[in-house]
């Protein structure tokens, strides 16, 4: 089966991308932008499985030591609650 196998895609065209891509190959859109400073994310990120939101973990480490809900506006969901730390 496909079980195990985590498919990347672009949030503006849907199409699947490379692994640690930062624009996506047919449209050029940002693959992800952190929540915290918003600049597009390569390197090492970290995001929440429960609302899809994430970051640098270089920002959100400091971001949820001092709260529980997502960084992303409007979102609320409590991250942290769930184990992000």
């Amino acid at each position: 089966g496909s079980c195990g196998k985590f498919v990347f895609r672009c949030p503006a065209c849907e199409r699947p991308t490379d692994k640690g891509a930062v624009l996506c190959q047919e449209c050029g859109e940002v693959l992800q932008r952190c929540e915290v400073c918003r600049l597009a994310v390569s390197g090492l990120m970290v995001w929440c499985q429960g609302c899809g939101h994430g970051g640098h973990l270089r920002h959100l480490s400091p971001w949820f030591a001092r709260s529980e809900t997502c960084p992303a506006a409007g979102c609320g969901h409590r991250c942290n609650a769930v184990g992000f730390s």
